[in-house]
């Protein structure tokens, strides 16, 4: 059986382990979404974009979060760079 698991639990089965990883997840979507979304909003008619990561209750936290990692700069860093944002 092949398996593909960014997250690692298929080796580890740590759920500590995979709630960090999705956290980094989190984190990263929502660095992405949040300047993304905001520009692609002023080009577009209101309600046209649409991300459920802003949805989250902590979506300005996990934003910032990683954009702190990345010392504040936009979505530029790439994927390796947004797996460490976490803290």
């Amino acid at each position: 059986m092949n398996v593909r698991d960014d997250s690692g639990v298929w080796v580890h089965r740590d759920e500590g382990r995979l709630r960090e990883e999705l956290g980094r997840f989190d984190a990263w979507v929502a660095w992405v979404v949040g300047p993304l979304g905001d520009a692609l909003s002023e080009q577009l008619p209101a309600g046209s974009v649409r991300a459920p990561i802003r949805e989250h209750p902590e979506f300005e936290w996990l934003e910032a979060r990683a954009r702190g990692r990345r010392g504040g700069g936009g979505a530029g860093g790439g994927a390796a760079d947004a797996a460490g944002a976490e803290g």
